[in-house]
């Protein structure tokens, strides 16, 4: 459904894949429980509020301060740490949220409840894949070839991480300032805006973002991880998306097999089920 599950051998892109998902799907719902529902009552209409399922939950326990990405970053600037210490460090701090599990039989691992489902995830490489960095010295090396557009990419990337290192750590919306259906604010028609998405000024920079060099280079003494720039460019994501009307368009896979003809009616609705589409139905049907 656009998360991934690969058993339970799930690495640190995974865990950012879904991470993503999970912003897109709260922003689902937010424009289709949240906002209608705010719709509806400012319109005076008899209204029933529709449980749905929500992971306001599951992104606190990833992006709230001294949440699952806060403490990857920091176990990141400890030279001994790894993976076991950020599942201890990880369980000592989130240990009793009924959203996260570790399994005894699993060392490595931690069960993280999505909203489509548990994953989980092996943080056996999770420390290495964070910090990654491109040697000094090949930077240097490719910085100086002949391809004009090699030298403009790496040029980007120094130039990305540079801005990475600047830019403050910026905090989501609180989950109360975006529901609306909860706090009646006069900020509804914002998201309910016709306007295009404005290209942001660091655009072109966070497609190379990932790329990055080692403390001590051009990037500035602050050696950023991937998690900290994959969350500056996931907000600016999200802040695009916020500033357009959104149309969502929700693609159903009728088999796992890829094959034509057939219909597995259990993984229809489970898709179904975990996308909100029973809910937007009911919602829709109301209305």
């Amino acid at each position: 459904f656009g998360f991934e599950s690969f058993g339970e051998k799930n690495k640190f892109e995974q865990f950012c894949i879904n991470f993503c998902n999970e912003k897109l799907q709260e922003f689902f719902n937010d424009h289709i429980f949240t906002l209608e529902e705010h719709v509806y009552k400012s319109e005076g209409l008899d209204w029933k509020p529709v449980r749905f399922l929500d992971n306001v939950e599951t992104l606190e326990l990833i992006e709230s301060p001294m949440g699952l990405v806060d403490l990857l970053e920091e176990e990141c600037h400890f030279p001994k740490a790894t993976g076991m210490t950020f599942r201890r460090k990880l369980n000592q701090t989130h240990g009793k949220s009924k959203y996260l599990s570790f399994p005894a039989r699993l060392r490595h691992s931690f069960v993280l409840k999505h909203y489509a489902g548990p994953v989980t995830y092996d943080t056996t490489t999770f420390l290495a894949k964070n910090k990654d960095a491109m040697q000094e010295t090949l930077v240097s090396l490719v910085s100086r070839s002949n391809r004009p557009l090699v030298r403009e990419v790496v040029q980007l990337a120094k130039d990305a991480a540079v801005q990475a290192a600047k830019s403050p750590a910026r905090a989501s919306p609180s989950r109360g300032e975006k529901s609306l259906g909860k706090q009646l604010g006069g900020s509804a028609s914002k998201s309910f805006s016709a306007a295009s998405p404005k290209a942001t000024s660091n655009g072109k920079l966070n497609r190379f973002a990932s790329m990055r060099v080692k403390r001590g280079s051009a990037a500035g003494k602050k050696d950023n991880t991937i998690s900290s720039q994959f969350r500056l460019q996931l907000q600016d994501l999200m802040d695009s998306l916020n500033q357009t009307h959104a149309w969502f368009v929700r693609c159903i896979r009728p088999n796992t097999e890829k094959a034509p003809n057939q219909l597995d009616p259990g993984l229809v609705e489970e898709q179904l089920r975990y996308s909100g589409m029973l809910e937007t139905i009911r919602v829709r049907r109301t209305g």
